[in-house]
This record gives structure tokens, sequence and C-alpha cells, in this order.
């Protein structure tokens, strides 16, 4: 199919329409449809737009009361150099649509033809607007080409940044075990100490004095001793020469003893019993030191993971800003950022919601007419929106690209430069 020109739109007791309202487009260029407020410029542009909506026309979103109260049925038609499209209601039905050829040859499948011939899409800029920026982005998206599939690297920066996230909370668990340690001890030895080996040291020490203590008590017996034989020999003169014998035998006893004695240097466990007495307490420290040493370890290597993770994320989020950046866009000032649209005003980069409405409409518009349908038509249903300098842009862009604009706008000249709708008719 070639190009095809719009010759005539016919609207007929639609909605509000009271009568057959017939205009023929001077061309490409913008179609104004004015009037007062309740005057049914609103129901002939969703009249037209019916056309290209089989939403519209059937089913459970069907347009309520295509007919007005004093009509039986209502009708809408477009003509163009290639063929004659139109959408006939009856009461108490649905819509249906028709496409034929101007020799009455008919097309079998009259939405899917009208769908093929526009492109795959009748655009309606105030329905662009109100999407949700995701799906603005979206839209944006699948209109320039960048060296990447984008939502694939939105995917891979989500994983790095989960993955990061749970390095980062291995991390905090890790820093809050290691601030419950105490602080290194240097002094500390490595390798826990054995308790037997300070036992048996002590087992030695108390033998040791277990015989100075036998000595002493020893020292004691022969003194007594002795003095007992002082006594026999006071008492017993008789037996003098064998209690001298006896007496000398204990003098060199007592002596050897006394000497032995003398001697004899007790040895100090007041140290050895406080290690043992510690030793439980000093092998706690060590393996809390030991474990904090496991702990550390394992901190450093979960930030390392951490620091690579974040690495990663800004070399994404660089090859990402790098490709937008470079990336041509279809209209001057777009952009697009991880929420939604951007628009450069200037002055700055605000997201496309907080652009006014009337840019809006002209963005959109320029967006939305670079491809090269057969049949090339977009409305505009606040138009009102539009000053007279973007009206007359889009009319530049519209006569460029051969497109048709159907636009409902009273503000300004338009019932001057458009067709004026008063009381559902055509205004003379």
């Amino acid at each position: 199919m070639t190009l095809q020109e719009i010759k005539k739109f016919t609207v007929s007791q639609f909605q509000g329409v009271r009568a057959t309202v017939e205009f023929t487009p001077r061309g490409p260029g913008c179609i104004i449809i004015a009037g007062p407020n309740g005057a049914g410029k609103s129901s002939v542009v969703n009249g037209i737009y019916q056309l290209f909506d089989p939403a519209g026309v059937k089913g459970k979103d069907a347009v309520t009361k295509p007919i007005n109260d004093k009509a039986d049925s209502s009708f809408i038609q477009m003509s163009t150099t290639d063929l004659i499209a139109r959408v006939d209601f009856k009461k108490n039905g649905a819509g249906t649509l028709t496409v034929k050829a101007h020799d009455g040859a008919k097309y079998g499948s009259p939405a899917a033809f009208m769908k093929e011939s526009t492109g795959g899409q009748v655009f309606d800029t105030e329905a662009f607007s109100d999407m949700d920026a995701k799906d603005q982005r979206a839209e944006l998206l699948r209109r320039i080409e960048l060296p990447f599939d984008l939502d694939a690297l939105d995917a891979e920066r989500k994983r790095t940044f989960d993955g990061r996230t749970d390095v980062n909370r291995e991390v905090g668990k890790l820093e809050s075990q290691l601030a419950a340690f105490a602080p290194v001890d240097e002094s500390l030895p490595i390798e826990e100490q054995s308790a037997s080996a300070l036992m048996r040291e002590l087992e030695e020490i108390r033998e040791h004095n277990a015989q100075g203590d036998t000595l002493h008590r020893s020292a004691s017996s022969t003194q007594t001793a002795r003095e007992n034989a002082e006594a026999d020999v006071a008492r017993l003169i008789e037996e003098l020469d064998a209690a001298r014998t006896f007496l000398s035998r204990a003098q060199e006893a007592e002596a050897l003893t006394l000497d032995a004695y003398k001697s004899f240097e007790r040895k100090d466990d007041t140290d050895l019993r406080a290690s043992l007495d510690g030793i439980d307490a000093l092998n706690a420290k060590i393996r809390a030191q030991a474990h904090r040493g496991i702990v550390a370890d394992e901190l450093a290597a979960q930030s390392a993971l951490s620091a690579q993770a974040t690495a990663k994320l800004a070399e994404i989020d660089k090859r990402k800003a790098d490709a937008l950046k470079a990336a041509v866009f279809p209209v001057k000032g777009l952009g697009i950022d991880d929420t939604g649209i951007t628009f450069d005003t200037g002055r700055e980069i605000v997201p496309f919601k907080q652009v006014n409405t009337g840019m809006k409409i002209v963005i959109a518009f320029d967006l939305f007419t670079q491809g090269k349908p057969d049949l090339r038509i977009i409305f505009i249903k606040n138009g009102d929106m539009l000053d007279a300098v973007s009206l007359a842009g889009i009319e530049k862009l519209a006569i460029e690209r051969g497109y048709y604009v159907v636009i409902e706008r009273d503000r300004d000249e338009s019932r001057e430069i458009g067709w004026t709708i008063v009381d559902g008719e055509l205004a003379s």
C-alpha cells in the first residue's frame, strides 16, 4: 500500500453530534475541531478515534452511548485515496468496523488492516502524558538504539547490588562480633597452657617442703630425748655411764638433725598457686584472641568482596550512563533515567512528568510522528494546552512528515482556522 491522503471525515449522530458533520482536510497538518463546551466537538474527535480503536467499537471497553438520544443509529466514516473505513453503531448492539476499497472490495480483517496501515498505533498525546513513568520510558526505549540490552544491564546491576547487600550484611555481623572481643593482648601466648605441668611442679614443692616438716619434727623429738636423758643422768647416777653414752648419742643425733634443719631452704609456691588458679582464665583469653583473629580475617575478606561489588556497580553505572549519553534520542532534550523519561529544559534536567502540558504534547507529537506508516494520523484531545507557538510547531512538523493531526481546541483563533461545532452540528 502507498502513502494515503485523507480526503474526508464524516461523523453522524454519534454521541453529542445531532446531525451529520462532514469536513475535508486541506492536506497533512492540523485539523482543529473547535466550539464551546457541550457543543459536540469532543464527540466529533472521539468518533473519528473509533475508526482506529477496536476496543472502543466492541467488547467490555466499548464506548458508552455511541448514539444520541434522537437517533436509532450512528456512524463514522473516513475516505482516503485508497479506501473507505467506517464504523456503524446500532441500538442495543456493538459497533461494526468495515474497510473497503473504492471499487467495493472489502478487507477481511478491518481492525488488523487499520492497525497495519497506521504502523500499529494511532497515537493520542494525552494518553502518552498519562502513562506511568516506566511505560513512557519503555516506549522511548523502543524508539532508540543502544549498544546493549538496557533491561539485561539493569538485571545485571540488580544481581550485583543484591549480592553486595548480602556481603554487607555479613560484614555488619562480623563487625558486631569483632567489637564484642577484648582488644588484642600481645603478651598472651599463642598456645593454651597445660595445668598438669604446673600441678606436677606444685606436687614436687609440696613433697620437698614435707621433708622439711619431717626434719623439724625429728629435731623437736631429739631435743626432747636429750632433755629426758639429762633428767635421767640427774636422777639415775647409778646408770651414769649408760646415760652418758645415750646422751652422747642423742647429742650427736641432735647436732645432725639441727644442722640438716638449719641448712634446709623452704621453696615459695605462691606464684605457682596463682598461676594454677588463673590458668583457665588465661586459656579463655587465648581462645578468644584466636577466635578474634579468625573473625578479623573473615571481615577483611567480606569487606574486599563488598568493595569489588561496589566497583562493579560503578562500572555498570558508567557503562550505562556513557551509552545513554551517546545515544541519539528521537527528540532533542529527551533522556532516560532509571525511573522514566527526562527532559532538558535548557536550565535543568527534569522528569517528563514535570514538563508543562503544552510542551509534553509537542514532545510527544515529535516523538510519535517519526515513523512512516501508510496512514498517518495523530489525536490531540487536550489541544487547549497548546499556545499559538506550540500549535505552529506541530503544524510545521505535521506537514513535513505527512501527518493529519486531529485536535480538539477552542482557544485563541481556533474557530477561525478550524471547523467549529455548535449544538452538535458543523457551523456554517
